[in-house]
């Protein structure tokens, strides 16, 4: 059976633009579904959905910004974009660990546009698009080595 897990965490009012404060529905573009082929929508796939609380995080390392969620061997690799993190959280949504640190000094990376993983090595390599490196990490956090590039492209 296929299971379905969802990370949930709701931040009220911290991540919301507050320079917003109305919406003209004036201009929204109306779509015609009346003529769709399957009046039916598929929910089954809800019945495997779980929710799972973040616990045990730092008000510092709120997440602002969900990039991408990796699920290797129940542990949940979360990318928060905005602020340059990568926490690691058990199936129960533990925080185990952050996988390196934000800096610049040695085995420190400034600003992570991506990270992949490589799952036969246990290992986290993060590109660090300010300077131009792949750090590779252990599935602890714990730096490996740092691969400098002269350029991405």
């Amino acid at each position: 059976m296929k299971q379905i897990t969802l990370l949930f965490f709701i931040f009220t009012f911290s991540c919301a633009d507050k320079s917003v404060t109305s919406l003209d529905v004036s201009t929204a573009e109306t779509i015609d579904i009346s003529n769709s082929k399957n009046d039916k929508v598929d929910l089954d796939f809800l019945k495997d959905l779980s929710f799972v609380s973040l616990k045990n995080i730092k008000t510092e390392d709120y997440i602002a910004e969900i990039h991408s969620v990796f699920n290797i061997d129940n542990k949940f690799f979360v990318f928060d974009k905005k602020k340059s993190n990568i926490f690691v959280f058990d199936a129960s949504g533990m925080l185990l660990n952050k996988i390196g640190v934000r800096g610049n000094g040695p085995g420190e990376y400034n600003k992570i546009s991506d990270f992949c993983i490589n799952k036969n090595k246990n290992e986290v390599l993060v590109v660090d698009e300010n300077s131009m490196a792949v750090l590779t990490y252990d599935f602890e956090g714990n730096f490996i080595e740092r691969i400098k590039f002269d350029s991405f492209f």
